[in-house]
């Protein structure tokens, strides 16, 4: 359970909104049924990626103070234990994607092994390790509309970057609890690269996610619940949170993170879902 993050539902559930916005936006423009759209949300859950940076990430793991009690990272599961464990989730993923046809399988095969596989060496490599998970998360929204509709619509693109945006911005605020830690370790991050001037950097990708989930709504012609929550809801909380978090207090950056997770990540989803909703 703590190698899939499933006890520490907050970073799962991060992972999976930008996937379940897309799902549930696309899902009104092509009229997929109620039944057809919960298969997919549900689909969208895996904790593998999760399993293999914690095998990689080991040996920097015990070097944070926030990590250094991972499973593997303290020794209470093995390497080979977990990869084991990995395995059988990767069997799992097979087993789900093997029906998609092109081009949804070969996006998939990128989501699910090539990007997951290389991300955990980006904070060795580069400071934009969360422009890449960014991405490696958010690939998922392709991989859902392709095989939804054979089609990857300017609507999903726009929900694409703003997804990435997003995930980008609350890992910089998150990679802010680890900075003296990182620096000890010769880790990477944004947070590391801009340090005093974050503030700046978070202001950006903000007006960023809001312009992208505002033209994501155009060319999806969704309807007035989408942009009264989604976009003015989702952006009212996300301002009032990057104009009151301290990232110099650890503790700040961990309710920032939370609140995104659960409160920006849910309204923006009720309000795709309520949209569809109404249309159906």
């Amino acid at each position: 359970v703590e190698l899939t993050r499933f006890d520490v539902f907050v970073g799962g559930i991060m992972i999976f909104w930008p996937i379940g916005w897309s799902i549930t936006m696309i899902a009104k423009s092509l009229q997929i049924n109620k039944g057809n759209l919960a298969s997919l949300l549900l689909a969208a859950f895996t904790g593998a990626a999760c399993i293999w940076n914690d095998i990689v990430d080991h040996d920097i793991d015990c070097q944070v103070e926030r990590t250094k009690h991972r499973p593997v990272a303290d020794g209470r599961i093995s390497i080979t234990g977990a990869l084991v464990f990995l395995l059988v989730h990767i069997s799992m993923l097979v087993q789900m994607i093997q029906y998609l046809e092109p081009p949804a399988l070969q996006v998939a095969i990128v989501y699910i092994f090539i990007l997951p596989g290389i991300y955990p060496f980006m904070k060795r490599i580069t400071y934009w390790p969360q422009a890449f998970l960014s991405i490696s998360v958010c690939m998922g929204i392709p991989v859902a509309t392709c095989a939804m509709g054979d089609t990857f619509p300017s609507s999903a693109a726009f929900l694409f970057a703003a997804g990435c945006f997003w995930i980008m911005l609350c890992d910089t605020v998150y990679a802010h609890q680890d900075i003296s830690d990182d620096l000890k370790a010769g880790v990477y991050s944004t947070a590391v690269l801009f340090r005093e001037n974050a503030k700046y950097f978070l202001h950006v990708l903000g007006i960023l996610i809001a312009g992208c989930l505002l033209l994501s709504g155009v060319m999806n012609h969704s309807g007035p619940l989408y942009f009264i929550l989604s976009v003015g809801g989702g952006t009212l909380h996300l301002w009032k949170q990057l104009s009151t978090v301290d990232l110099k207090s650890p503790k700040s950056c961990g309710t920032f993170f939370s609140r995104n997770s659960y409160v920006f990540g849910t309204t923006v989803f009720f309000g795709a879902l309520l949209d569809y909703a109404s249309s159906i």
